[in-house]
Formats: C-alpha cells, sequence, structure tokens
C-alpha cells in the first residue's frame, strides 16, 4: 500500500470536504475516495481485532461532503463534519454489537459517540489509533 504524505492527506480530507458543491464538479466524489483509503488503511492495522468489517457512504445531499462508515462487529465509525469541530471533518465512533447495530441505544450509554480529529487517521498515527480503538472496544463492558 502507498504511504501518502501528511499534506495528501490534508488535501484529500479536509481542502475537499470543506468545499462541497454537490451540483458541480467532484469535490464529494474525492472526499469518498480520500475517505475510503482512510478506512481501509485503518482497516488493514485493526487486522480483525474488531470482528468482520464493512465500509459504507452516505452520500446526503448537495450541502453536505456526506459520512465514510467503517461497521465492525464491535465498532461503528463514520468520518464526517461536526459544529463540535467548527464544521471540520472529524471521526466519530461508538460501540456496537455486530454489522446490524448502528450503536445509539442505551445499552451503549457508557460508550456512546468519541470524537477525534481527522489527524488520528493520518499515516503517521494510524497504529496508534487502531490500537486504542481496539483497546476500547474489547475492553470487558
Amino acid at each position: 500500500m502507498k504511504t501518502l504524505l501528511k499534506d495528501q492527506w490534508l488535501d484529500d480530507l479536509c481542502r475537499h470536504a470543506n468545499n462541497i458543491d454537490g451540483y458541480e464538479g467532484d469535490t464529494k466524489e474525492r472526499w469518498l475516495q480520500a475517505g475510503k483509503k482512510a478506512l481501509k488503511a485503518l482497516v488493514k492495522e485493526l487486522n480483525n481485532r474488531l470482528g468482520k468489517s464493512e465500509i459504507r457512504f452516505c452520500k446526503g445531499g448537495p450541502a453536505v461532503p456526506g459520512e465514510i462508515i467503517l461497521h465492525t462487529e464491535l465498532m461503528y465509525m463514520q468520518l464526517c463534519h461536526s459544529s463540535l469541530f467548527s464544521g471540520q471533518p472529524c471521526i466519530m465512533y461508538r460501540a456496537c454489537d455486530g454489522l446490524k447495530d448502528y450503536g445509539a441505544n442505551k445499552m451503549h450509554a457508557p460508550y456512546n459517540n468519541h470524537w477525534a480529529k481527522i489527524e488520528r487517521i493520518y499515516p503517521e498515527n494510524l497504529r496508534e489509533f487502531a490500537q486504542e480503538l481496539v483497546d476500547e472496544f474489547t475492553k470487558p463492558r
């Protein structure tokens, strides 16, 4: 797998995502492709330690960039935009029980939404972030 430089990740994951125009251009597609690359690299680093995984895209309308989703048997994650980060790209993740559970119920209350800066999935941070996810979501509940 080709390693991207930090500036390339910033360009693909941030600049394009902040300039989404669903009416013209391919900016949303570039956000999707960059996000999928980042999540595929994360899946590789996780090495099935959070179970089977799927990567999906919730396109949304023309006013939003959409969410790139990594769903494992123990964790649901989105690359998205949030007002918590001034509308900038970020990562939201939480516990779940299987690929049909999205983890937004009371059962997961102590583990509900975690937020992280998008930089956590940059290549130089990926191994550490993957280990933190494994530690968090494999501990006894």
